[in-house]
C-alpha cells in the first residue's frame, strides 16, 4: 500500500470509512491508542487510521485522492485544490454578476454558500479565466476518468474533491437551483455554438456523469495544472 496520506478531521474520516466496502479492512495503527480504539468501533475496522496532531491520516489507496499542500493528485492528474474562486481576469474582460446570461461573453457570479463565498462561471467565463490562469481545461473524457477515479458515489466522491453540491446558476431564470442536491463541472469540450459539455455529480447516483448544457448556465470549473499526467 502507499504510504502517501492525506489529512482528515475526525468527522470527515467517520463519514468516508462507512461507505467503505468489507473488503478494505485493514490493520488499525495509531500513536493514540484510546482515541484511535473509540474511532475504530465506530469505522468497524474498515481502514488503516493513524491518529496524529490535527486529525486523522489514511492512506491514499483509500481516498484515490493526495494533498500535495498546492495542488490534488487525482488518478495521475494534478488538479488545483478548488474550483475556480474569484476571477482574476483584468476588469473589463469579464462581466461580474451580470442579471442576464451570455453565452459568448465572459461571465462569473458569486453567491454565499454556508458562510464562503463561491463562484459560478458561464463556459466562455471558465475558459478565459483558466486560459489566464496558464493552467489547463480538461476535456469531459478527462474530468470524467478524474473524478470517477476516486472510489464511493457521487457524495463522497463530491467530498474527496472538495466539491460542494452548490447546484448552479440557471441561464433561463438567472436563479440559483439545486443546492445540497447537485454540481456541474464545466470541460473545455464544445458542443456546437450554443451548448458545451460538463460532467455533474448527483447526490443520489453512484458516479459521476456527463451532459450538455447551454453555455450560459453558471457551473463550477476545476482546472489541472497542465495536460499530462504525472
Amino acid at each position: 500500500m502507499n504510504s502517501t496520506s492525506r489529512t482528515y478531521t475526525s468527522e470527515e474520516a467517520k463519514d468516508a470509512f462507512l461507505g467503505l466496502p468489507e473488503s478494505d479492512q485493514i490493520v488499525l495503527k495509531t500513536v493514540h491508542q484510546a482515541e484511535a480504539e473509540a474511532l475504530n468501533t465506530v469505522m468497524n475496522t474498515r481502514a488503516n487510521v493513524i491518529m496524529e496532531d490535527g486529525g486523522i491520516k489514511v492512506p491514499e489507496s483509500i481516498t484515490g485522492v493526495i494533498d500535495r499542500g498546492t495542488h490534488l493528485e487525482v488518478d495521475g492528474w494534478k488538479i488545483s485544490k478548488e474550483n475556480l474562486g474569484e476571477p482574476t481576469l483584468p476588469k473589463g474582460e469579464i462581466e461580474i454578476n451580470a442579471k442576464k446570461a451570455s453565452r459568448t461573453a465572459p461571465q462569473a457570479w458569486s453567491k454565499e454558500i454556508d458562510g464562503k463565498t463561491l463562484w459560478f462561471y458561464n463556459y466562455e467565463g471558465a475558459k478565459k479565466e483558466i486560459e489566464h490562469r496558464g493552467e489547463y481545461y480538461p476535456t469531459r473524457d478527462e474530468l470524467l476518468q478524474m473524478v470517477n477515479s476516486v472510489p464511493w458515489n457521487c457524495i463522497e466522491k463530491a467530498k474527496a474533491l472538495n466539491i460542494p453540491l452548490a447546484g448552479f446558476r440557471n441561464a433561463g431564470n438567472g436563479e440559483f437551483d439545486g443546492e445540497g442536491v447537485v454540481v456541474h463541472l464545466w470541460s473545455s469540450s464544445p458542443n456546437g455554438d450554443d451548448i458545451a459539455q460538463c460532467v455533474y455529480f448527483l447526490q443520489d447516483f453512484g458516479s459521476a456523469d456527463g451532459s450538455w448544457s447551454d453555455r450560459g448556465h453558471g457551473f463550477f470549473a476545476r482546472s489541472f495544472l497542465d495536460n499530462k499526467r504525472v
